[in-house]
């Protein structure tokens, strides 16, 4: 009588990238002798797409990183399971800017981001604008054109991009200031407590900003100012005429 006999499988060895981006498709192949099948198993957030009990599997990578497995097995049982650690590289999360919000035609001013995962960074500035340094760094520093607008900026890293953030910009355009204009002078800069401001005629309302954007004073117009609830900084002052248009802006300074 002659017996045929069916061995069990033999280890399986686990083939295919070992660094792999977050959301990026990758093949998986399995050997082992006698095997008829595989049983795969993939990290978790991981999807098989195809092979399932094959010996090649195409999956869709999550954000977890872990092993690959797969199970050889034939009729008469199951073989030394085997493995390949997989490394998943997370693409960028979403970018989020910090910089002055309130800024003044022509002046430099410096912008930066933060992104978790993120290697470099790509900046679009308001048009008029122009970027001194920092293009694909995490910082760059702007001169400040004449057109309000939004700077996005967007992270990036070897497996693609993340969610770009922005920043709403308020330009404050330079007037020019001739023979029919209104001198006006703000007085002394830096000031400790009191400003005074010095024109040859009387407005509506005196505004102050603070460096990041925010309106800290909105009163009619005085000759002085107290100014003592302000903390030491950068501020920026306007002055409006009885129909609400900017007549003067300037950099001030709270010592």
């Amino acid at each position: 009588l002659s017996v045929t006999v069916t061995l069990l499988p033999g280890p399986a060895t686990v083939t295919g990238n070992t660094n792999v981006c977050q959301n990026s498709i990758q093949s998986y192949s399995a050997s082992a002798s006698n095997a008829t099948s595989y049983n795969w198993t993939v990290p978790s957030g991981w999807a098989i797409n195809s092979g399932q009990g094959s010996s090649t599997i195409s999956v869709t990578v999550g954000s977890t990183s872990g092993n690959v497995t797969a199970t050889p097995s034939n009729s008469c049982g199951s073989g030394t399971p085997g493995s390949l650690s997989a490394t998943v590289i997370l693409l960028p999360g979403p970018a989020v800017i910090t910089g002055n919000t309130i800024v003044f035609e022509g002046s430099t001013e410096i912008y930066n981001a933060t992104s978790l995962n993120a290697t470099s960074f790509f900046w679009t500035t308001p048009p008029g604008w122009s970027i001194n340094s920092g293009q694909n760094t995490s910082s760059i520093t702007v001169t400040v054109g004449d057109d309000s607008g939004i700077i996005l900026v967007v992270p990036q890293n070897i497996c693609g991009n993340g969610q770009q953030g922005q920043l709403e910009i308020d330009v404050i355009t330079g007037l020019e200031i001739n023979d029919n204009n209104p001198k006006i002078l703000c007085y002394p800069n830096p000031f400790e407590d009191r400003l005074y401001i010095k024109s040859e005629i009387v407005f509506a309302h005196i505004q102050i900003f603070s460096a990041i954007g925010k309106k800290v004073i909105d009163c009619k117009y005085s000759d002085v100012l107290n100014l003592s609830q302000l903390v030491s900084g950068f501020y920026y002052i306007r002055i409006l005429n009885n129909s609400g248009d900017v007549v003067f802006q300037d950099k001030i300074i709270k010592k």
